[in-house]
């Protein structure tokens, strides 16, 4: 088989996991989302100020955007050590020092954004949505490569199971996010002007 007919393979599967991992949050939001929205109890548990939910976003966000920042920033400016704590020795070739520096990179940019979201309440739903997005698709590309690769190190199976923890807590507080925005927001709608 031809490098070209693997790398059309490749880009081919690439296309398909990221087509599934859309499809799989269109139908959550579709299907899930307005489920939830009518729940009855979920209007008082949701919006009450000491939900903890609210509280623990933020921390949260932390977590997984200075988890981020330190692997990308690590990957970005010193990937032959970071590889080799995996049994991979990259070597001296610019090519593959570039393929890989350049997702390093992005998952640092990504975790300035995730940052952000910490500290910036309107930028909350961006950062988690990213945050599912970086996460998950690392960690489903990871499940696919077991599926066609094998087994990997030790390390790399840890990261997959964190990767996938981080998107699916990512993911939940999403959920209650949303759910709790638009009930406050239909309860805004339903307010006669003598109640406001």
């Amino acid at each position: 088989m031809s490098a070209t007919v693997g790398f059309q393979i490749i880009l081919i599967l690439a296309t398909l996991l990221c087509s599934l991992i859309a499809g799989f949050l269109f139908a959550f939001a579709s299907v899930v989302m307005p489920g939830i929205k009518k729940l009855n109890d979920g209007e008082t548990a949701l919006n009450n100020k000491k939900n903890p939910m609210k509280r623990l976003t933020p921390l949260f966000l932390f977590v997984s955007g200075l988890l981020l920042l330190v692997i990308g920033g690590t990957i970005l400016l010193v990937p032959h050590t970071f590889y080799a704590n995996d049994g991979i020795m990259l070597g001296n070739d610019p090519s593959l020092l570039s393929e890989i520096r350049a997702p390093g990179g992005l998952l640092a940019g990504s975790a300035v954004l995730i940052l952000i979201g910490t500290f910036r309440h309107g930028m909350r739903t961006l950062a988690l949505t990213l945050t599912i997005l970086v996460y998950g698709s690392f960690g489903f590309s990871r499940l696919l490569s077991f599926i066609l690769d094998g087994t990997p190190s030790n390390n790399l199976m840890a990261a997959t199971v964190i990767e996938l923890a981080m998107a699916t807590i990512s993911l939940t507080i999403l959920c209650y996010r949303t759910n709790a925005d638009s009930t406050v927001y239909s309860q805004k709608l339903t307010m006669t002007p003598e109640t406001r």
